[in-house]
């Protein structure tokens, strides 16, 4: 979010998405959204979720191309093992369009735990990051949603540090 907000001033609000993998759908990063919110300037607005690896989505075809990418850089007698690696085969050969990538190591030990909130995150697809809250649904804007303040209770939790192990590309 950070590099989006240097490479592209204007912007003001983002819509994330992605697969509803377990390291993506926790309840630590709707709290980290919904903090991140109050203090940014480029807020994420929504996060949705697909259904993980059902092939019919636009995570699902980005992320083939990614891995057809990294399966060439491997044809031609590399390693793809760590996550350098897996950088340095996606940026191969000019990278993949619309792709960035960074390894990052994150300090687990030091990082905020997530609080026990009401919503059960895996009951939930979609995700609306509000003012006072987040308004979640089941199913992309299928009914009223249920809305909830729980963003008050977690006025403690700070920004992720990153140690960037390399450049972002």
């Amino acid at each position: 979010m950070s590099d989006l907000e240097k490479e592209h001033g204007n912007l003001s609000e983002a819509f994330l998405k992605s697969d509803q993998a377990g390291c993506y759908k926790t309840g630590m990063l709707i709290q980290y959204i919904t903090k991140r919110n109050s203090t940014a300037r480029l807020k994420v607005k929504r996060y949705d979720f697909s259904e993980a690896q059902s092939g019919k989505d636009v995570c699902d075809s980005r992320s083939a191309c990614a891995k057809f990418h990294m399966l060439k850089f491997i044809d031609q007698g590399h390693n793809v093992e760590t996550a350098k690696q897996m950088k340095e085969a996606l940026d191969s050969s000019g990278g993949v369009k619309g792709l960035k990538t960074c390894v990052v190591d994150i300090n687990q030990k030091v990082e905020p735990k997530a609080i026990a909130f009401a919503l059960t995150i895996s009951q939930y697809s979609s995700f609306l990051f509000e003012e006072d809250g987040v308004k979640v649904w089941k199913a992309y804007n299928i009914g009223s949603g249920k809305s909830s303040t729980f963003s008050k209770q977690f006025p403690n939790i700070t920004g992720l540090k990153v140690n960037f192990m390399n450049d972002c590309r």
